[in-house]
This record gives structure tokens, sequence and C-alpha cells, in this order.
């Protein structure tokens, strides 16, 4: 297992979030889809939870860009 770093920056409306994540994988690949993954679970999450769309760039620490995104807010559930 080798040690990746990256820099998340989150941008919800009212700012911007930013710090470093440390990540164990077998190799770069694996590390990068795993981060990718996650990133994009908790952005959804949060985008639903504060009923705004909230933006994402993943880079490793040497800069290599990984990933970006946006994710929407998810529709409330509609109760009869």
């Amino acid at each position: 297992m080798q040690e990746y770093r990256y820099v998340l920056d989150m941008r919800p409306r009212q700012g911007i979030m930013a710090g470093p994540v440390h990540l164990h994988a077998a190799d770069r690949d694996a590390a990068d889809a795993s981060i990718r993954a996650s990133i994009r679970r908790w952005a959804q999450g949060l985008a639903t939870d504060a009923g705004e769309p909230f933006s994402w760039t993943i880079r490793e620490s040497t800069g290599r860009p990984v990933d970006e995104g946006r994710a929407e807010p998810d529709a409330p559930a509609r109760v009869p």
C-alpha cells in the first residue's frame, strides 16, 4: 500500500471549503477511483442536504488534476 495525497476544493454557494486528503491504496489508479467515488457521493449528500449545488475539484498534491464536477440537489421525496 502506498499513500497518495490529494487536495480537495468544494464550492457551495456560500464560499470555498478546501483541505488535504490522504489515501492509502495499491496504486494510483485505485486511489484516483476511490477518491472520485467518495467525493461524488459526499457532494451529492451535501447538495441534497443544503438544497443547493456543490462543485468540486480534486487534484493530486503534485498539481495533477484528478476530477471535477457538480452535484445538484436531489428532489425531495414526495409524501402522499
